[in-house]
């Protein structure tokens, strides 16, 4: 079943780059948003440079966050190219741009200006560190926001505890700051502020650092708050597992209920009684060990589904497709096609595309009434690019 798209007849500007910014523009026009991706004519979105690629043609990255957008490629911060992107916003409800704080001020592109030429229009700025904190003007990353945010301190291990023998610590693997605390949050932001029927003249400022700051809020929130460290392994029923063919189960057994049924399921009933004794667990912690390397990921896959005891392995893509999370689907690449996984939840009746840089152009500046004479009269003067 198709999702609806609560978002259809919405538009959106990407004035943004990389990973945070475009994600959360995939996640609108996931909804049904039109989203036009605004790309400077020499610099562009360089996350197309990166990754693997599909068919050594397409860049992965590029085609996943920015499918099913259409793209416009042009000298931004000329005349013309300024002339272009204010008739965009005369039509369009966001604006989302990914600079430092004040650098699209002064080019002409503020929320201020845009404002002023269409009142309704929700302007989002996206950045690491925030508007007006010490560290607003500084370059950073993933990793730079999230040690600032202090949620990299549930990823890594304190640093007494490092081997002085190991170089290097095993890094998070997943781009919380980007994903989360950029796209997520700044999609979220948007969507609240759409259901305003009074808006006028909105900005949106997301920090990254704030975002991931508010995920770790619960240890913020008052001095003598304490970390879960129940779930931090330190408890046989709840971690993590390896089994005999070296795959990865996750024990969550929480509630004694569960521990209670666990521990008889598997003819261990001595082990009910350790509580959450350190101790104790240690020695029970061995003992799973064992069982669980005993038998193979099939195995316990067939157990779980067989015992209401919090046990899950951890899942591949097939696991999802047949579980119905998944769905496969056909995308267009130009005149290829290649198959795909969309969320089922969020599979939808319409084609997928994926189109590069400036492929839009003509037809999005005919859609603002430019004639064809004008247009090619821009891209003689190399104000626009076409795909």
């Amino acid at each position: 079943m198709s999702h609806s798209l609560p978002l259809k007849g919405i538009q959106i500007l990407d004035f943004s780059r990389l990973v945070p910014g475009p994600f959360c523009t995939k996640i609108l026009s996931d909804f049904g948003a039109t989203v036009i991706k605004i790309e400077d004519l020499f610099k562009g979105d360089y996350l197309s440079q990166w990754g693997s690629r599909i068919g050594n043609k397409e860049s992965l990255l590029d085609v996943y966050f920015n499918k099913n957008k259409k793209r416009l490629a042009l000298d931004c911060f000329s005349a013309e190219g300024l002339k272009v992107i204010y008739d965009l916003v005369k039509k369009s409800d966001v604006f989302i741009e990914s600079s430092r704080p004040g650098i699209l001020a002064k080019k002409g592109l503020g929320s201020p200006k845009l404002h002023q030429i269409n009142s309704k229009l929700i302007y989002v700025s996206l950045t690491g560190y925030g508007k007006d904190k010490k560290r607003s003007q500084k370059a950073g990353h993933d990793i730079n926001f999230m040690a600032t945010s202090g949620i990299l301190s549930h990823f890594i291990p304190e640093p007494s505890q490092v081997s002085s023998k190991k170089a290097e610590l095993s890094m998070p693997k997943y781009p919380l700051a980007d994903f989360v605390g950029g796209g997520l949050f700044s999609a979220m932001m948007i969507m609240v502020q759409l259901t305003n029927p009074d808006r006028k003249n909105i900005k949106c400022d997301v920090s990254m650092v704030e975002a991931l700051a508010y995920l770790n809020h619960h240890n913020l929130f008052y001095k003598e708050a304490r970390d879960l460290s129940m779930i931090e392994g330190d408890l046989a029923r709840y971690r993590l597992y390896i089994t005999k063919d070296n795959q990865w189960v996750a024990l969550g057994a929480l509630e004694d209920k569960f521990w209670s049924q666990f521990c008889d399921v598997v003819s261990l009933p001595r082990l009910k009684g350790i509580g959450f004794n350190l101790n104790k667990n240690k020695k029970a912690i061995l003992i799973l060990k064992k069982l669980f390397q005993s038998k193979t990921r099939r195995y316990w896959e067939k157990f779980s589904m067989k015992h209401d005891v919090c046990l899950s392995v951890l899942s591949h893509k097939q696991d999802l497709v047949q579980e119905g999370y998944l769905s496969p689907q056909a995308l267009s690449l130009g005149k290829r096609e290649i198959k795909t996984h969309e969320l089922n939840s969020l599979k939808s009746q319409k084609k997928q595309y994926y189109h590069t840089k400036g492929q839009d152009t003509v037809a999005i500046l005919k859609g603002l009434g430019y004639s064809s004479q004008k247009i090619k009269h821009l891209i003689q003067k190399g104000v626009l690019k076409t795909g």
